[in-house]
């Protein structure tokens, strides 16, 4: 006897199907594909129908059936699903991107290893192998120990969001500039960085949600700077539910800003072709890390080990299949691979020459679907669900009593009920009221869209 279970959510161009199947012998128990948690579920008999069952701890879904017979201690791991928003098929991808761009969107490339190397590459690598480009040493207590995480249904306040574009406009200036002055061979002067990077924490402490939600919005352009900025924001607000302290936060950003730098010695074309790359014209892309490691090579003093772990490896993968020396989990400094969940996140939900931005959600359910396959380290994604929620923040949802929102606050754990701001027509006035689906267990969010004007 054998227990068969799905992985939901998968995505696909046409409709839902399963992402991948697994069978374990049905005395059993068994594990969460994402965290591992374990659940009680088991074959379903010919005279019984399987159910969607989510993990407790991390929101994923299952479809098998339940045993009632497991454990009292494993039996609080599994609950029934809320399948609308994970298993109805009016989510199905092709609804929200035109038909043949989703494999354009995500393309599945084989493992390669750039052979290429300088001498900076090479001292790093040593570091790495050894053990020594690994340790991450906390400097203090938890960003977040003293901040209000939970604010409910409080709305965000408007001077203060102003004063965050204000700072966020002031960093990618300067991330410009820095980009700029590679690119004519000047000194890119990165004193400025780090304090633009701490003037921002001491803002996203005010309120870490709506720091969260402007980083999280798409960049205006596909320019490297942006990219960089936004990717940063977010790497920095995973690890601040992480449980990192301040300066690592610094650390991490400080990375995000200036790993991408290294692609300034290749040509613009390569990353401006209206098409996904083929093999031989990716094979120059594996090098641009390696030319980051060359490019601030005069400012390596200056850098933490944890910055420079983070510009050279946030293209790394858990499973070995990243660049460039396709290093696993184990060889991959810890901030690298909190960066690498938020760069791909940003590029998803991001427009390329080749393809439309994915939605929100949908970003999300590939980012589950690559850690299940074991690209991504599933700590730090369930850390990305606490920090943006299923339906991430800024992002518009429809209710199950047909009013229509944007979601601005996380819940923790309770992925899929974060606060809601909805709005309603009162007359000729819009009324504007927010919801804490944790608090309203009648309500739910039956689907992700890509703006209000799809609820009318």
């Amino acid at each position: 006897m054998w227990l068969s279970t799905t992985l939901w959510p998968p995505q696909t161009g046409h409709g839902m199907t399963a992402i991948a199947t697994l069978a374990v012998p049905c005395n059993t128990l068994l594990r969460c594909a994402v965290c591992t948690t374990v659940l009680p579920l088991r074959l379903a008999r010919h005279d019984e129908q399987a159910g969607d069952w989510t993990c407790a701890e991390c929101g994923s879904t299952m479809s098998a059936v339940f045993d009632a017979t497991a454990p009292v201690h494993v039996l609080r791991n599994a609950r029934p699903a809320a399948k609308p928003p994970v298993a109805d098929s009016t989510l199905s991808l092709s609804r929200y991107v035109p038909k043949g761009t989703a494999q354009e969107a995500l393309p599945t490339r084989k493992r390669l290893v750039c052979p290429f190397q300088t001498s900076d590459s090479r001292e790093f690598d040593a570091e790495i192998t050894s053990g020594a480009g690994l340790i991450h040493e906390l400097q203090g207590e938890a960003f977040l120990k003293n901040s209000n995480q939970s604010r409910g249904a409080e709305p965000f306040d408007a001077r203060l969001a102003h004063v965050m574009v204000q700072q966020i406009d002031a960093t990618a200036a300067a991330v410009e500039d820095m980009f700029k002055r590679i690119s004519l061979c000047k000194s890119p002067e990165l004193n400025k960085l780090p304090i633009l990077a701490e003037d921002a924490l001491t803002r996203a402490a005010d309120d870490i949600d709506l720091f969260v939600t402007l980083g999280l919005n798409r960049p205006g352009t596909d320019a490297l700077p942006r990219h960089s900025l936004h990717s940063g924001m977010l790497a920095m607000s995973i690890a601040a539910h992480m449980g990192f302290d301040g300066q690592t936060l610094v650390d991490l950003g400080l990375g995000c800003l200036i790993h991408d730098v290294g692609m300034l010695k290749l040509e613009d074309a390569l990353y401006a072709r209206p098409r996904v790359l083929e093999h031989d014209e990716f094979l120059p892309i594996l090098k641009h890390p390696i030319y980051t490691l060359d490019i601030l090579s005069p400012h390596m003093g200056a850098l933490s080990t944890g910055t420079r772990a983070v510009a050279y490896q946030l293209h790394e993968r858990c499973d070995g299949s990243g660049y460039p020396r396709a290093r696993t989990a184990d060889s991959i400094h810890q901030l690298a691979k909190i960066a690498a969940v938020s760069d791909v996140y940003i590029a998803l939900v991001s427009s390329r020459p080749h393809r439309p931005g994915l939605m929100p959600y949908f970003a999300i359910e590939r980012l589950l679907r690559d850690t299940r396959q074991g690209l991504f380290d599933p700590a730090v994604v369930r850390a990305l669900l606490h920090t943006v929620s299923l339906f991430p923040l800024g992002s518009f949802v429809l209710l199950s009593d047909g009013r229509a929102g944007q979601v601005i606050r996380s819940n923790g754990k309770t992925y899929d009920r974060p606060v809601v701001e909805v709005c309603r027509k009162d007359g000729r006035a819009v009324q504007r009221d927010i919801i804490d689906l944790t608090a309203e267990q009648d309500i739910k969010i039956v689907r992700a869209m890509q703006s209000l004007n799809e609820a009318t």
